[in-house]
């Protein structure tokens, strides 16, 4: 994609990278963000920074499905890298643990809710989720799968900031 499309679909979109939800002044304009994306290599990196850093920034749910497939992938690398169980009480679970990182990034509030991650894998349909086998047997891979989100925006941050100061 090039930059000049990224720029033309965050302008027809009415996506605003430039509002910061919470407040806060942005430090570029979406086009020099959507500029500087497009020097980003390999591709592969460039799709899922772009989606997590749009998805938390501009809010733009379009992306959403772009960032699940992303982060499914790596999730099921990292599923295999450290062998975690493919089902845990005979149900798989890596499926739900992703839409709850992707739902936890649009809803940041739920960090501070952790009693309701049962409640929300229940109503995912984890019929017998309960906060004892969450705490035993979810969480750190929950954690594994937010801190693969975190790194994607960080390192979409750094390559845009590094871009665009250089090119000022």
């Amino acid at each position: 994609m090039t930059p000049e499309r990224l720029a033309s679909l965050i302008a027809a979109k009415g996506i605003s990278i430039g509002h910061i939800p919470g407040g806060g002044r942005p430090e570029w304009t979406a086009q020099e963000a959507a500029m500087a994306f497009a020097g980003m290599e390999p591709e592969s990196e460039r799709k899922r920074c772009y989606a997590a850093f749009v998805y938390r920034w501009a809010g733009d749910d379009s992306q959403r499905s772009t960032l699940y497939g992303c982060l499914m992938v790596e999730a099921m690398k990292i599923a295999e890298y450290e062998r975690w169980p493919s089902r845990i009480r005979e149900q798989r679970y890596l499926e739900r643990l992703v839409r709850l990182a992707i739902l936890e990034e649009r809803h940041g509030w739920i960090i501070k809710q952790r009693m309701l991650w049962p409640d929300l894998l229940r109503q995912d349909g984890f019929a017998d989720m309960d906060m004892q086998l969450w705490e035993r047997r979810l969480s750190r891979k929950y954690e594994a799968i937010r801190h693969v989100i975190e790194t994607w925006c960080a390192t979409a941050h750094y390559h845009v900031a590094h871009q665009i100061r250089s090119e000022r």
